[in-house]
């Protein structure tokens, strides 16, 4: 896979992660990269949100893509960490390009345990966020 032209990174690294995650996955992590996109470009994590939704919806798929965001960065170190095998593959742009041009067969190899990604937010309960954050104002 080469490197995304600009507007496509989202599909990209949507992509890329999907194929380390189990569940259905494809459009938060496409979300979860346009709220980080969005963040680092200093426009708000609201910014790439549908506009579509009310205030407090957008909150709430805010907090829910964050709590996404930090399980899945947990699983992945973790697994790179202990798993030497990987060290290699992601020492320079070079390798990591030749890490995601294997075939699925390949990378599944090396990197044989997937995130179950529903998993990241079962006990995630938008009612009890919405109580809260009433609570809290």
């Amino acid at each position: 896979m080469t490197r995304p032209r600009v507007g496509e990174f989202e599909v990209a690294a949507g992509a890329r992660l999907s194929q380390l995650c189990k569940g259905r996955n494809k459009r938060a992590l496409k979300q979860m990269y346009l709220i980080r996109n969005a963040t680092e470009h200093l426009q708000g994590p609201y910014a790439n949100l549908p506009k579509s939704m009310t205030k407090a919806h957008r909150h709430l798929l805010l907090l829910a893509r964050c709590t996404e965001a930090a399980a899945l960065t947990r699983f992945l170190m973790i697994e790179y960490l202990l798993n030497r095998g990987l060290w290699s593959h992601f020492r320079s742009n070079d390798r990591v390009k030749a890490f995601w041009a294997l075939p699925a067969v390949g990378r599944a190899k090396l990197w044989p345990t997937r995130f179950h990604y529903p998993t990241a937010t079962r006990s995630f309960n938008p009612s009890a966020v919405k109580q809260a954050l009433e609570e809290g104002a």
